[in-house]
């Protein structure tokens, strides 16, 4: 019997075809079967993995990113002539999101910074991005700079937007802070030249002398003032309360260390007034400076200002549950420098599942070979016997042949004598 279709195999969403040009006949009808019995097997095995997939997706939900843009750091202005805006998208799962800025309408790729990968908070990740541009177009109040937050929900594309208008009013501000500071220098220098004033007239100094020394000082009133590069005046009212920070370290991004064997932690100091903070990391202990990137200057959000600072080592560091990652914000309050510290430890755990999961998967692969290789066996088994019995037949066939040419002899040899 010739077949050119063995067996045809129907589920309710899945169609499974074997063809196989065959020659089959009574004997070798158990092929097909157990070939059947093969397939049925390989469709459940399927059936079942995309099930478990479909009911473990069930369960995730797609949280959507809440955005925020922070303004530039007035330090940056004022040293560098330079602002950037920093964009946080953060509260969202799973970790798969992008941030475009846009600058009145049109995108902007010059000056933009972009972590690589997003960072883990808990069970949902952040993620952040720097537009960094000259000072005069933040201070363009028509300027609009927009950050984008892009992430895929219900088969789409979705977005949610934030953004802001540059600040004039920083710019007037920083320009009138200049002013005062000017005037209340100036206002020190005439009350101390009259004072000085004062006190030689008192000790009834020559009046051209006394008239000399004190147009001396009197003229520092009238000359500009000049401050060296990297000096930073900051003025503090009565009513300004010093913020200390509350600090935070997030955990390294599983995609990180999976695809780069790389572990990165982030230190967020955030809420601290003034700005002048310094982000410290230690390792069991001892300062690290490598692999240490901080930013260069604090964000302000509003009336307080945030600074981040990333710690970046080797995967099986971060997997060892004895090394202690220590985080110190310093600033300065009441004469003295002050600390708030943050510190986590390895995690183990983290290694463990990492682990598991390789050896489950070495398991699964392990236990399907070795079934494969026991119907392999007994396919060539069954082959080896079938072959023997034919074997056999031909050699009785040859040799019942044999005995009748024999007996044929004897009887000629008796008719001869």
């Amino acid at each position: 019997m010739k077949a050119s279709k063995c067996l045809e195999y129907k589920t309710d969403k899945v169609n499974f075809y074997f063809r196989e040009a065959l020659l089959l006949d009574s004997d070798s009808l158990w092929v097909c079967l157990l070939v059947f019995e093969m397939c049925k097997m390989r469709i459940a095995d399927k059936i079942s993995d995309v099930t478990q997939r479909l009911e473990k997706g069930k369960n995730d939900e797609i949280i959507p990113p809440a955005v925020a843009i922070f303004f530039p750091s007035k330090q940056e202005i004022q040293q560098k002539s330079k602002a950037t805006l920093v964009c946080l998208a953060s509260g969202f799962y799973p970790d798969h999101l992008t941030l475009v800025w846009r600058v009145n309408g049109a995108q902007r790729t010059e000056g933009v910074g972009t972590d690589e990968s997003s960072t883990r908070n808990g069970s949902t990740y952040s993620l952040t991005s720097r537009l960094r541009m000259p000072a005069w177009e933040w201070f363009n109040p028509l300027n609009r700079f927009e950050c984008i937050a892009n992430f895929f929900q219900n088969g789409t594309t979705q977005s949610v937007k934030k953004f802001i208008y540059g600040d004039a009013e920083s710019y007037m501000r920083y320009g009138n802070s200049l002013k005062l500071t000017y005037l209340i220098l100036c206002g020190k220098a005439l009350v101390y030249a009259v004072l000085v004033s004062g006190l030689v007239w008192t000790a009834k100094v020559e009046h051209s002398d006394t008239w000399g020394y004190s147009l001396t000082l009197y003229s520092c009133a009238n000359q500009q003032l000049h401050f060296g590069v990297g000096t930073v005046l900051k003025v503090i009212g009565k009513n300004d309360e010093i913020i200390p920070p509350a600090v935070a370290i997030f955990f390294p991004s599983k995609q990180e260390i999976q695809q780069k064997s790389k572990a990165t932690l982030v230190c967020l100091a955030s809420g601290f007034y003034p700005d002048h903070l310094t982000l410290v990391w230690r390792v069991n202990g001892a300062q690290r400076t490598e692999g240490v990137g901080t930013d260069e200057s604090s964000t302000r959000n509003g009336s307080t200002y945030s600074l981040t600072s990333r710690l970046r080592m080797p995967a099986w560091e971060w997997f060892n549950p004895l090394n202690r990652f220590e985080c110190i914000a310093n600033f300065f309050q009441n004469g003295t420098t002050q600390s708030v510290k943050k510190f986590i430890y390895g995690d183990a755990e983290s290694y463990m599942r990492y682990g598991n999961s390789l050896k489950l998967t070495y398991l699964i692969l392990c236990g399907k070979a070795l079934v494969y290789a026991v119907l392999v066996s007994g396919l060539v088994w069954t082959a080896k016997s079938q072959q023997q019995r034919k074997i056999s037949l031909k050699a009785s066939t040859e040799n019942g042949t044999s005995e009748r040419e024999l007996v044929m002899c004897q009887n000629l040899l008796e008719n001869i004598s």
